[in-house]
């Protein structure tokens, strides 16, 4: 099921609230609900998680994905939730899914609920207007309006029209181009890699410049947001001075991640690649890793009704060669991510590995290139091979040599000479 409106996304309210005040929010839910189906264009559909209303909560990735795909947030206020972690990582999850994180946000997509309390300074709730729900009685001690009150009937009709009027106006969502985060250390080598980058994603932080000047606070607070946004992070590791702290802060943080985090350094990190960095050294094999990682995002794999295959080539001049080979692999369904063909041969290997880990086969072009390539090559990639269960053919192209002809029978791996028969060794029966 899914909102009847026009705005596109799946929820029209996103209710984000501490489990404290679930008493209060279950009979508020339901009123508020009878109350904006009375003025809006359809019945709406709201997010509220019905576990967070039970004792033993406990919180999870479903509500970040409910939080960017709803239309509007209502921010229930209470000491509970703001010092909720939990509560400010949907906030800030709505406000990155949204776009407004990094300009003046629509005031009309959050609705915060003074239940207890307001919205400290500097928080970024207490830049909109709040509906209050509460009264402070003697000593100033606050109140929440009691279900069936007048003050509880008048601030919820208030409410429930706001909650309308802008289902009724937004316009339908923007689509926002997938974000990568490059986390700054402000040199050249970076700047370029972001100018580059730009062509076809968003590059976060949007004004690395503003990080300089955060406590360790609000540097959180923009990494949480940013991150969110983000299906990968790429971290070059440079000695400028200034900017030490903040790379170690941006590492730091990236442990805490479970996206792919990218290092980019001439020497070989050990200990972050064995915290599960992966490790490049050009400004290449970056973007050609971020493009597989977009192409081939990994939830996505078992919906996916064409292949995205390896494809293993020794040189340039063997890929020039096998050109018409990949157009009719493509035109069948099978698309093909090409190897690196330059760079250190231990960071090729890592390559390898890596795209084993992400793609859906494996296919060796074998032509004109010396036998210890094939051999180097198959003897590294074949543990993967197996291990995953992959698909792999190995492509016979010219010369012809005894190993191809004779010994190449006999690795357990299919051998085709030509493309109908290498779509078949990865489509199948589908080919």
């Amino acid at each position: 099921m899914a909102s009847k409106h026009q705005h596109g996304y799946q929820y029209d309210l996103f209710l984000s609230y501490s489990s404290r005040d679930a008493a209060w929010v279950r009979q508020f839910h339901d009123d508020l609900i009878t109350d904006v189906n009375r003025f809006a264009d359809h019945d709406i559909f709201p997010f509220l998680d019905q576990t967070r209303l039970q004792p033993g909560f406990v919180w999870d990735d479903k509500l970040l994905a409910a939080a960017n795909n709803s239309a509007i947030l209502l921010p229930i206020l209470s000491p509970r939730f703001l010092s909720s972690d939990y509560c400010q990582k949907e906030i800030n999850a709505f406000i990155s899914a949204h776009g407004l994180a990094s300009g003046l946000p629509h005031r009309g997509r959050i609705m915060p609920l003074q239940l207890l309390c307001a919205a400290p300074t500097g928080h970024d709730l207490a830049r909109f207007q709040a509906t209050r729900f509460c009264t402070e009685g003697p000593d100033n001690i606050p109140f929440e309006h009691a279900a069936g009150s007048p003050a509880y009937r008048e601030s919820l009709r208030k409410l429930a029209v706001a909650i309308a009027q802008v289902l009724a106006s937004l316009p339908p969502k923007q689509h926002l181009r997938e974000a990568v985060y490059l986390a700054p250390d402000f040199q050249e080598p970076s700047k370029r890699l972001r100018a580059s980058l730009g062509h076809y994603y968003d590059v976060l932080p949007l004004k690395p410049e503003d990080l300089l000047g955060l406590s360790p606070d609000e540097l959180h607070q923009s990494l949480t947001a940013d991150f969110a946004r983000c299906f990968v992070s790429v971290h070059p590791l440079s000695n400028a001075p200034f900017a030490e702290s903040l790379i170690k802060a941006h590492l730091d943080f990236a442990r805490t991640q479970h996206k792919p985090r990218l290092i980019w350094s001439v020497e070989r990190p050990d200990d972050l690649t064995n915290a599960g960095f992966e490790w490049f050294t050009s400004q290449a094999e970056i973007e050609d890793r971020i493009r597989r990682l977009h192409q081939k995002p990994p939830e996505a794999k078992s919906s996916r009704t064409d292949r995205l295959v390896y494809f293993l080539c020794p040189d340039r001049a063997n890929k020039a060669r096998a050109e018409s080979l990949l157009d009719h692999l493509e035109h069948r369904g099978v698309h093909l991510y090409p190897s690196p063909l330059e760079g250190p041969a231990d960071q090729a290997v890592q390559t390898h590995i890596s795209a084993l880990d992400d793609l859906d086969g494996c296919l060796i072009y074998y032509g004109d290139v010396d036998r210890s390539w094939f051999d180097a090559v198959f003897l590294r990639v074949q543990k993967k091979i197996r291990q995953r269960g992959l698909p792999s053919a190995i492509y016979l192209a010219p010369p012809s040599t005894p190993h191809k002809t004779q010994d190449l029978r006999y690795l357990g791996v299919p051998v085709v000479e030509n493309a109908d028969a290498a779509v078949q060794a990865f489509m199948g029966a589908a080919a």
